[in-house]
């Protein structure tokens, strides 16, 4: 396995292996609590509404969450939430939450099992990965087991295929055939 194969397979896999600490994001959010399926239409106008006067000045958003946000304890702080990591919350919140672009960046209107929800972006801290060489070594042993596994099967597909015979093979690998006695089920040869 060479270098330049360890460098490539980290490259193309830091994103889904070897992630040190996840992305986080911080938002502020007014919530429009749903009750009952007669409120939806009118939380929803409600929620685009105040959604255009915040665009107009987002600097009041925290000021209007403290306002008129039904989530209780994250009001008092201007609708601000504990940054947070995909995952950690309804995965239409999230996702939106992640896609807000810029910090100050106010959300379309989005339905959650809540009710209508409007987000801000208040920062986001980007991904870091886990050092090349920290995970160097790790990665060296996953190629050499899937290298060893391409082989090994290429070599069982000869052998069932009746390519080559298992006597052949084995010399070919430098072993020597040896027959093991019976097997007793508690793998002691009898």
């Amino acid at each position: 396995i060479t270098d330049d194969q360890v460098e490539e397979y980290y490259e193309n896999n830091k994103v889904k292996k070897f992630i040190d600490t996840p992305s986080r994001v911080q938002v502020r959010h007014i919530l429009f609590a749903v009750t009952d399926d007669a409120q939806l239409v009118p939380m929803q106008q409600r929620a685009e509404s105040i959604r255009q006067e915040l665009l107009q000045d987002p600097s009041q958003f925290a000021a209007v969450a403290t306002r008129i946000s039904d989530d209780k304890n994250t009001a008092q702080k201007g609708g601000l939430m504990e940054p947070f990591v995909r995952g950690t919350h309804d995965i239409t919140f999230d996702r939106t939450a992640f896609l807000l672009k810029e910090d100050g960046e106010i959300s379309q209107v989005i339905q959650t099992k809540g009710g209508y929800e409007v987000l801000q972006r208040v920062s986001k801290t980007p991904q870091i990965f886990k050092s090349f060489s920290s995970v160097k070594s790790e990665i060296r042993d996953t190629l050499k087991r899937q290298e060893f596994r391409a082989q090994f099967t290429n070599d069982m597909k000869k052998i069932i295929d009746q390519e080559e015979t298992l006597e052949i093979f084995i010399q070919k690998k430098g072993g020597k055939p040896k027959e093991l006695g019976k097997i007793a089920l508690d793998d002691t040869v009898l």
